[in-house]
């Protein structure tokens, strides 16, 4: 497979302000010592607050090479970018083994998150259940239709 570049966009919320842009800093710096990735150009903007919130959002915009579209799957699913553009090659020419190994990756990866939401569901209906039994007026309150 042949080197791409790509362009995209990532963001970030939370609070306060300073949290975010350090953490928005942190993780451009974790793209940027990705194996295969090359961070051509950055462009970091300040957090700013969002409209009635106490939260804040800062964005990135980012030009990377990378060695491969496994690469470009990578970027994707391990830093979740809000918009990404693939600048070049115009095409691509994948084997069957390669689109394979594409594949299965993604596949993994879907796997590992519908594992983590099953497990982040269990915790939640337990916690509910206790919720019920030690406060079920709170429960009740909080969780009127669960």
């Amino acid at each position: 497979m042949e080197k791409m570049t790509v362009s995209c966009v990532i963001e970030i919320l939370g609070k306060p302000k300073e949290h975010v842009a350090d953490s928005l800093k942190a993780l451009i710096d974790k793209i940027a010592s990705e194996k295969g990735m090359l961070l051509k150009e950055k462009k970091l903007h300040e957090p700013i607050q969002v409209k009635e919130s106490t939260l804040f959002t800062s964005f990135a915009e980012l030009t990377i090479e990378l060695d491969s579209a496994f690469n470009l799957f990578g970027l994707v699913f391990g830093y979740l970018p809000s918009n990404i553009e693939v600048i070049s090659p115009e095409k691509f020419s994948f084997s069957n083994q390669d689109l394979t190994e594409i594949a299965t990756r993604i596949s993994q990866r879907l796997h590992e998150y519908d594992g983590l939401t099953k497990h982040a569901l269990a915790d939640r209906n337990l916690f509910l259940q206790k919720l019920r039994e030690v406060a079920p007026d709170v429960a009740q309150s909080l969780f009127k239709k669960t």
